[in-house]
Order: structure tokens, then sequence, then C-alpha cells
């Protein structure tokens, strides 16, 4: 629990050979605040490891795996994605992991792949993620986070990244969202969103 100076290399040369999830989890954040080297791939391969795990989704009845991805999601946030943001997007961009890593989401929309922005604007459907595309049964009940969870959370993860995607059509996208909206969290994230965007706009054409 404690960020010893320097560990994050320590960390580095052996957490790999840990097999349980938890305690990899644990030792992430050292790794990445100490931005050991190659600390950007060895990341990828970790959280490659965690979704092969029994520990990416949680049995029935029994708390989501929010102490190890969240860790994750702020141990990629924090460093540079640039050269692992190809890999890191094809292992992540499925609603699970857009929920389980909404900071690392918005970070790589910031590079401004074309590639992710369509995938994103998939997502703002959200009514259309089903419990397949989250590796769920049918039926979901007790399940941490549940389908209906993720949608919302995806919903909002998308709109608040799409931000740095200034197009009119993106515009028109999400301002649909706010008008029909009963949900007042994704209302206050269309708004904010609306806002950069029409922004940006200006800017492009001034």
């Amino acid at each position: 629990h404690f960020n010893v100076q320097g560990g994050g290399a320590i960390f580095s040369q052996y957490i790999m050979q840990f097999q349980s999830e938890d305690l990899k989890g644990y030792l992430v954040p050292q790794i990445a605040i100490d931005q050991a080297k190659d600390c950007d791939r060895l990341l990828l391969r970790l959280y490659q490891s965690f979704k092969e795990s029994k520990k990416y989704i949680s049995p029935k009845g029994t708390a989501s795996p929010a102490h190890i991805y969240v860790r994750y999601d702020n141990a990629f946030a924090r460093i540079n994605l640039k050269l692992i943001a190809n890999d890191l997007m094809d292992m992540i961009l499925n609603p699970r992991d857009i929920y389980y890593l909404p900071f690392t989401v918005c970070k790589l929309a910031k590079l401004k792949s074309a590639t992710l922005e369509q995938k994103l604007i998939r997502y703002l459907d959200f009514s259309k993620i089903c419990c397949e595309d989250v590796c769920l049964p049918q039926d979901d009940t007790d399940y941490y986070p549940s389908l209906k969870t993720i949608r919302r959370e995806v919903l909002l993860t998308v709109m608040d990244a799409l931000k740095n995607f200034p197009t009119s059509d993106n515009f028109s996208r999400i301002r649909k969202i706010y008008e029909t909206s009963d949900d007042k969290d994704a209302k206050t994230v269309a708004e904010k969103t609306l806002c950069v965007i029409r922004k940006k706009m200006v800017k492009n054409t001034g």
C-alpha cells in the first residue's frame, strides 16, 4: 500500500512471476508512478493477463474487481500511451473495458484516432449493448457490475471522450442525447461536451 521511490523498477522485474491478479493489481501503481523502463508494454501485458483471468468477471453474488481495474485505469492514465495506443485500443474497446477504464479511454481519445472515434460513436446507442457483449448470462441478476450499470457508465465515458472529436455530426448526436435523456448525469456530461465541441468548432472555423 506504500509508494516507495524507485520500487517500480524492482517490481517491474518480478511482477509477471506472480499468479495472483489481486497482488499484481496492487503493485501496478508503483510501476506507473516511477515510469519504470518499458512500463507501457508491461502494463499492457499485465492488463491482458487480468482480462484472461477468472478475476476479470466476478462470479454471481460477489463484488466487482474494482480494486484491480481502478488501479490499471489510474496507471494507464498516468503514463504516455502513444507507443501502445493501437494495441491498447484493440484490447479494451468493448463495453466492459470502457466501464473498467474510463480515464484511459478519455486519454486515448486525445490522440484523435479516427478508428477510436467510430468505435466510441457506436456505443452512444448504449441500449444495443447486450449481455453477450459484456460476457454475462441473459439473466444478469446479482452480477456486479450489472448490464444496466455498464450501459450507463459507458454512455457517460463515451460522451466525455467525444469532446476530442469536435464535428457537427458528433455535436448533433450528443445534443440528441441531451434533449431526450432523463438521466441527470448524462445531461450534465452531454452539456459539458457540447460546450467544448462548440468552442472548438468556432475556433477551427475562425
